[in-house]
């Protein structure tokens, strides 16, 4: 390496250009990673928000003072891919294969 510092031929100017190359490629990679997380979140975030609002607009209100939670498991499936459609942005391709409920919590 030392023999390549005091060498008058231009091979650290070579070297310098390589190095340059390199660092600018790994930002780049970086900045699109960071883009690709960006999106990604934007997306669970709908997905979640879109959940969120059918469940609590679809729980019967009769028992929710009793604390007995009780889920209209097909309207909330119904509202979730209405609330899907009109929410997620054109730019994301979503396939949704399925979507289940249980009328009642888990214990």
């Amino acid at each position: 390496m030392k023999k390549l510092w005091h060498d008058k031929s231009g091979g650290t100017s070579i070297l310098f250009i390589g190095l340059v190359f390199f660092l600018l490629i790994i930002s780049i990679l970086i900045m699109e990673m960071g883009a690709v997380y960006e999106n990604y979140y934007d997306a669970e975030t709908i997905l979640q928000r879109c959940c969120n609002s059918a469940v609590e607009k679809n729980m019967s209100d009769a028992y929710r003072a009793d604390n007995i939670l009780y889920l209209d498991v097909p309207g909330a499936k119904a509202d979730f891919t209405s609330y899907l459609e009109s929410d997620m942005p054109d730019k994301y391709t979503l396939t949704v294969k399925s979507v289940t409920g249980t009328a009642s919590p888990h214990p």
